[in-house]
């Protein structure tokens, strides 16, 4: 009888581990998926000299009293990998099938990755933590992806092709919040030893989502008094997409509320 109870014990481990794995797992997509979206945003299109999948490029270039500067080149390059990517300032977005395809793809990608970590909640004795903890992490993690995809469905629907800055810094919080997120995951293996690191991560994302929230109300009222009398489509249609953004960042406030849970219950 000893030796099956080994064995038990050996296979319940393993599940327990499958369980993290797939946790972690579900972070990829989003940290693949989120340049993605704020190259959409941001106007970065592809150097042909390069085979480039993806890019964030966030900010405003200014002189040096501070006056944002138009139609300025800004190339950035990915000194670990050589990609090259490069956006003009000012300048309307031209459409791009290829980022758009992406976002759908990988979105496809993370809903497999849910079905599999719900499959193997189901299947595991023992989860490593409590079964609904698990599956609202996993589930605030699919909503951010979920909102990502929408966010870039309503700028292909709506031909979207100049973005306020407010919309590029709001995409700059959320490749931030999307690399925390999957720096989070596997730190989840052992929650008594890296307790600490977690709680900083989700008090980072806490915070840079109150930042987001500022970020929006400042670029819906900026929309509003700029063009919501004169050009009151312009104003519905940015306001849509801020609604996203805006989700998006709010997602990733639950995946860190659930993460604090977690660290409460068993740090």
């Amino acid at each position: 009888m000893a030796e099956p109870t080994r064995a038990h014990s050996r296979n319940a481990g393993r599940r327990r581990l499958s369980v993290c794995g797939l946790l972690q797992a579900a972070a990829r997509p989003a940290s693949a998926l989120v340049p993605h979206v704020a190259a959409v945003i941001a106007c970065a299109a592809r150097l042909s000299a390069q085979a480039v999948t993806g890019a964030a490029i966030a900010g405003r270039v200014v002189t040096t009293d501070s006056t944002p500067l138009d139609q300025a080149i800004v190339r950035v390059t990915n000194t670990s990998n050589g990609e090259r990517w490069q956006t003009t300032t000012g300048e309307a977005c031209p459409p791009n099938p290829d980022l758009f395809r992406e976002v759908i793809e990988r979105e496809n990608d993370a809903d497999e990755i849910t079905r599999a970590v719900l499959k193997t909640v189901r299947e595991t004795f023992l989860t490593p933590f409590d079964r609904g903890t698990i599956t609202s992490l996993i589930g605030s993690m699919d909503d951010a992806i979920d909102e990502m995809q929408a966010a870039v469905q309503a700028i292909d629907l709506y031909e979207v092709r100049e973005f306020e800055q407010e919309m590029k810094d709001m995409a700059g919080i959320i490749v931030d919040a999307a690399r925390l997120t999957a720096e989070a995951m596997p730190l989840l293996r052992d929650v008594g030893r890296n307790a600490g690191r977690l709680h900083e991560l989700t008090e980072r994302l806490v915070r840079m989502e109150g930042h987001a929230d500022d970020i929006h109300r400042a670029g819906v009222k900026r929309g509003f008094v700029e063009y919501g009398r004169d050009d009151t489509l312009r104003f519905i249609v940015a306001r849509e997409v801020y609604k996203h953004l805006e989700r998006i960042v709010d997602a990733f406030e639950d995946v860190a509320n659930e993460i604090d849970g977690i660290v409460i219950d068993h740090a």
